[in-house]
């Protein structure tokens, strides 16, 4: 496995843009979510047929088991760039293997 030595300032812009990236999808997603249960109708005893606002619609998926929220995407990503952005701030310069770089850089998914 190939490894590389890197300066850590570059090493912590590369772990917040993709921490950022990935928060953005997530909050796309979970919006999605929302928005698709928004539409369809729910039945209730005593409303009927009827439409949820947004929180009525966050507390279902929350209480789904297959649609709940939050989003999921790229999870082992997130939270290997988490742990390369600590270890990044600990100091100069940082040891990145192959693994390490797709995460931060991007390549073959």
């Amino acid at each position: 496995m190939a490894t590389i030595v890197m300066e850590s300032a570059r090493v912590i812009k590369a772990a917040e843009n993709v921490l950022a990236h990935i928060d953005i999808v997530r909050k796309k997603n979970n919006q999605k979510q929302i928005d698709a249960r928004m539409a369809r109708k729910a039945w209730s005893i005593r409303r009927g047929f009827y439409l949820m606002t947004q929180s009525e619609a966050i507390d279902w998926l929350n209480q789904s088991d297959t649609w709940g929220l939050p989003s999921c995407y790229a999870w082992g990503d997130k939270n290997h760039a988490e742990k390369l952005l600590r270890l990044a701030k600990l100091g100069d310069p940082v040891t990145l293997n192959e693994e390490d770089t797709r995460v931060l850089f991007g390549g073959d998914k």
